[in-house]
Order: structure tokens, then C-alpha cells, then sequence
């Protein structure tokens, strides 16, 4: 790479040496470090004269790189441009220097930040798109396409649980479906041409021991449209949270929210149901807490996603889903897992709205 980081294809500023100035012209400086004000001019390709703020350096390319991906995802105009072995970082607009100085100082303390790291993510997707956008069509590999849907890979459990339901789908599919049912749900349920019941006491589970039933029904799936879904929604999700916050912790959300949820769909609504949308559920809570209480994490949701979501939601309570595509919506296991992940993210986000709400001048 050259000594510029160019941002927006509109915005140039020349090669050569230029004068750089205080800025006078607007009244009282409002910058408290006077290095900020300091102008650099140049002209836009379309001959607009344009004013650009100084407001640090960093140290090395892979810094500057990562820095600038973080200004894009906040939509802030700005150019990268090495000088004398150090990368200055110039502003557009006065607007923004205010918010880019501190996201650099942040940036210098702890470049190691998960929010800072989430927003070089999102940054350099972002420059992905807008890089297509100004080459036109071309074409694009698997491997492109697979990091721009998967920007954090296939987590390790991840795909351990993805492999899971497959070969269970397939299990079914192949022919065992009544073992699967009888093996892995969380009762035996009645044989057809019996009364319809089951034992509330779950006799499989604490008096003979077959623990697994607890959490086996999330991973049980018979359609292919319902699998698929699931699939998607459960790389998407479980893979965010171990890029994170490791294999570990999505292990004890999978463990805990797989067998409330199975539990709560088992006494609201009966046993015959199955899925992971339950603890699909849980981890969208958890994710959506994170991200508003404790965006360190890097954990986030965008806000379609949770609008998304509260309507599926609602929709299933209230028998549309039902009604439109003649399935049972496990509507227990949906309350349950999102209700146990949301809080679960509440409460681990404690600490980071204590140290806030300490760190916020009195007034």
C-alpha cells in the first residue's frame, strides 16, 4: 500500500507538500489540544475547496488500516497519509473531529478494545461493499462470499452443534424417525392408537437416568425448511458470541437456555415438540443485552434484527405462524429462551453500567 488511505473517491488531496494553518476564520478555537485546528487544504475532484483537521498520528500502516476502518463504520469522512514514518489521520468535517479525537485516543490507550474491534469489523465490510460498488460487477470467489457471511468464521462448538443436527435430520429422514422421536425427545410419548398422555414426572430423565433428553430435543429438526433456518440463525449467532467470548461461554448459554427453554415448552405446551429456535432465542437476548449495556463485548445486534425478532415473536403467541403454514410454534420454548438470555446478558453487563454510571460527571 502507498502512503495514502483514501476514503471517499470524491475527496483527493495532492501530493505535494502543503501549508498547514491554524484556523482563525471561525472564531475561538473549541479544540483543547491546538493540533487539532491545524488545516491541511486541498480540492475535490469535483473543484470544491475543502478544509481538512489534523488530529493525531499512528504508528505503523496495520494501525493506520484498522483505525480507518473504525472511522468508517461511524461514517466519518477522513484520509489516512504517511508522513515522515508515522500515518496522520485527517478529518473532513469540524463536526467530527470532537468524536474522532476521542475514538483515537481510545484507539491509542487500548487498541486491543472489543468495541474498537467490532467496529473495525464492521468498517472493513463496509469498504468491501463500497469497493464493489466503485469497480461495478465483477467476479467473486467462495471464499470472498463466505468471509462477507461469515465475518467471524464457524466457531469450534458452532459447528460441532451444526453437525449435530444434520446427522439427526438425516437419521430422521433415512427412516429412524420413530427412534429419533422415542430416543431423544424429552418424554416417550404415547404410541399411536394409545390415549394420548405423558408422564409429567419425566420418569425417563430422574428415575432412569437419561439425562441427555434434557437438552437433545433443541437439537432435533424434521423439515428441511425449519433445519435450515436454524442452521443459519445458530452459525450466525453462536459463531459471534465464541469469536468473543470463547467456546466456553457458548457452551453454559447452549446447556442453560437449551434446557429451561425444552423445559418450559415441556409444562406450558406439552412435550411434542422440538428445535433449537429456544435457545436461538436465548442467544438473540443475550446478544441484544450486550450490545446495549456492555458494547465492549463486541456484541451487538442491528436494530431490524430485534424488530425482526419481537414480531416473530409476537406472531407466534398470537397463532399466526400456526395458522399460515399449519406447524406447532413452540411459542413456551420462545418465551423462555429469550427471557433467560436477556436477562443473562442484563445481569453479566452489571459491572460496565456501574463503572459508567461512576465515570459520568456529576452535574
Amino acid at each position: 500500500m502507498g502512503g495514502k488511505i483514501k476514503i471517499k473517491s470524491k475527496i483527493t488531496i495532492k501530493n505535494q507538500k502543503l501549508t498547514a494553518t491554524s484556523e482563525r476564520t471561525r472564531g475561538p478555537s473549541t479544540w483543547p489540544n491546538p493540533v487539532i485546528a491545524v488545516l491541511i487544504h486541498g480540492f475535490s475532484l469535483e473543484g470544491r475547496f475543502i478544509l481538512m483537521r489534523f488530529i493525531g498520528n499512528l504508528p505503523d500502516e496495520k494501525a493506520a488500516v484498522t483505525f480507518s476502518n473504525v472511522l468508517l463504520a461511524l461514517g466519518i469522512e477522513h484520509q489516512m497519509e504517511q508522513e515522515t514514518g508515522l500515518w496522520a489521520v485527517w478529518i473532513l468535517s469540524e463536526d467530527d473531529c470532537s468524536k474522532a479525537s476521542a475514538q483515537l485516543g481510545e484507539f491509542i490507550r487500548n487498541p486491543a478494545s472489543r468495541e474498537l474491534e467490532a467496529k473495525a469489523r464492521e468498517g472493513a465490510v463496509r469498504r468491501r461493499i463500497s469497493d464493489d460498488d466503485a469497480a461495478g460487477t465483477r467476479f467473486i470467489d467462495g471464499k470472498e462470499v463466505l468471509s462477507r457471511a461469515l465475518p467471524d468464521g464457524v466457531g469450534a462448538l458452532t459447528a460441532v452443534l451444526t453437525g449435530i443436527c444434520l446427522a439427526i435430520a438425516f437419521a430422521a429422514w433415512a427412516g429412524y424417525q420413530d427412534r429419533v422421536v422415542d430416543e431423544l425427545m424429552i418424554t416417550r410419548l404415547a404410541p399411536p392408537g394409545h390415549q394420548p398422555g405423558w408422564d409429567t414426572t419425566l420418569p425417563e430423565i430422574f428415575k432412569q437416568g437419561e439425562f441427555w433428553r434434557l437438552i437433545t430435543p433443541a437439537l432435533v429438526h424434521f423439515s428441511v425448511a425449519h433445519l435450515l433456518v436454524s442452521l443459519i440463525c445458530l452459525i450466525d449467532l453462536g459463531s459471534a458470541i465464541e469469536a468473543r467470548q470463547g467456546t466456553g461461554r457458548l457452551a453454559i448459554l447452549f446447556l442453560t437456555i437449551g434446557i429451561g427453554s425444552n423445559l418450559a415448552q415441556t409444562y406450558l405446551e406439552g412435550p411434542a415438540t422440538c428445535g433449537i429456535s429456544g435457545v436461538l432465542y436465548g442467544l438473540l437476548g443475550y446478544i441484544w443485552m450486550k450490545g446495549k449495556f456492555d458494547p465492549e463485548s463486541g456484541l451487538a445486534l442491528h436494530p431490524y434484527t430485534v424488530v425482526l425478532m419481537l414480531v416473530f415473536f409476537f406472531l407466534g403467541i398470537g397463532g399466526t405462524f400456526s395458522a399460515m403454514f399449519g406447524m406447532a410454534i413452540p411459542n413456551g420454548a420462545h418465551a423462555a429462551g429469550l427471557i433467560m438470555g436477556a436477562t443473562w446478558g442484563l445481569l453479566t453487563s452489571l459491572p460496565q453500567i456501574r463503572q459508567r454510571r461512576r465515570a459520568r460527571p456529576e452535574s
